[in-house]
């Protein structure tokens, strides 16, 4: 398997790319306390589950075997590709990082209905006051 992995090392990286970005803006991820090395860890880990089933032959990726030459030459337009996928990776994490903000809110107004706006705790994770409900 590593050496298919490193024959085709141009489409590991679009999906490492995919991944890395998604990991690193995920809302637990995203903070200091995870380090930054297990968080690169965990990535090149999802990646290398995840690649087995990326094709180019077939599949999402079969649009990219134009670009992505037999030699493993990079050029601008493979650049752009891994930009592309990072791109994809952080819209990700950035719409569960709203859907993570949407129970907080929705739990910080039926707190303030129940009247728990007084009993608060400290959320490490937003580094915030919060309503316990």
């Amino acid at each position: 398997m590593l050496e298919q992995l490193v024959a085709r090392a141009p489409v590991f990286l679009l999906v490492y790319a995919r991944v890395m970005a998604l990991i690193l803006t995920l809302p637990l991820f995203s903070t200091q306390t995870i380090r930054f090395m297990a968080k690169v860890a965990l990535g090149f880990f999802m990646a290398y589950l995840i690649y087995p089933q990326v094709s180019l032959a077939t599949g999402t990726y079969a649009a990219y075997a134009s670009f992505i030459t037999v030699n493993g030459e990079f050029n601008l337009v493979y650049v752009l590709l891994l930009l592309g996928e990072a791109l994809i990776g952080i819209i990700i994490g950035f719409y569960i990082q709203i859907i993570f903000a949407a129970f907080s809110t929705a739990g910080q107004f039926f707190a303030f209905q129940m009247g728990f706006t007084a009993a608060e705790a400290y959320d490490s994770l937003n580094q915030a006051e919060i309503p316990l409900m």
